[in-house]
């Protein structure tokens, strides 16, 4: 342990401080996968509790917390715009992952992550659902396009209404059956950290038409246009 400069107790333990530093350098020691050994005991449910609770090592939360026991529901979430021109705001869908003891009043830190790919596309026919391109292609002059502007990109939206609420719950009527789909997000969950994945416009389970990519003001379609 010298020669590689490793901290230990270099004496005899023989007081209480001499053993809770000689405890302290042992659960900071690497092990053979190279966490820590506190890290290795916790990912073993050897510090777990009941109820489950937050453990702190140096500032750093541990794993005590049962991701066997975690709740995965599903709730929409009103937005602010109308992409798909029905005349109310397109709602979002959320899963959330957390810690089953936050449903005891315990709150919870959540990594929020807003990621279109998280839900997939909706189940559509792809022939019904993908535009079927023009075998001849048409040139157009360059500088006959007027450059766009920031009306065409945002464009002014009438006030929407935003949706009756007609009662609340605190019991969801929809879980979540996708797994995580980040490790990082996966990590914490274990650490008591609560996680949430936000749709995008236009994802399956969610309101919309989305036009990444295209402008947001487009102009009727013409009639010689397939899809």
């Amino acid at each position: 342990m010298k020669q590689t400069g490793l901290p230990y107790q270099d004496a005899d333990i023989n007081n209480q401080d001499k053993f809770v530093s000689a405890v302290y350098l042992l659960l900071n020691t690497r092990t053979v996968n190279v966490v820590t050994l506190i890290d290795a005991l916790a990912a073993k449910g050897l510090l777990n509790t009941l109820p489950e609770r937050f453990t702190f090592f140096n500032g750093k939360s541990l794993p005590t917390f049962d991701t066997h026991q975690i709740i995965r529901e599903v709730v929409w979430i009103e937005s602010d715009l109308d992409t798909d021109g029905d005349g109310q705001r397109d709602m979002l869908e959320a899963t959330i992952i957390r810690p089953r003891v936050t449903d005891k009043g315990v709150q919870v830190p959540a990594l929020f992550t807003a990621n279109p790919y998280f839900h997939g596309t909706n189940d559509q026919d792809v022939e019904a659902a993908t535009h079927v391109p023009e075998p001849t292609l048409q040139v157009k002059a360059a500088g006959t396009q007027p450059a766009a502007t920031d009306a065409d990109w945002h464009p002014e939206q009438d006030q929407l209404p935003h949706r009756e609420v007609t009662d609340t719950t605190k019991t969801a009527s929809v879980f979540g059956d996708e797994p995580g789909i980040y490790s990082l997000n996966d990590y914490f969950l274990a650490r008591g950290f609560a996680t949430v994945y936000s749709a995008g416009v236009g994802t399956r389970g969610s309101d919309g038409l989305r036009s990444t990519g295209g402008l947001m003001k487009l102009p009727a379609p013409s009639p010689s246009l397939n899809g």
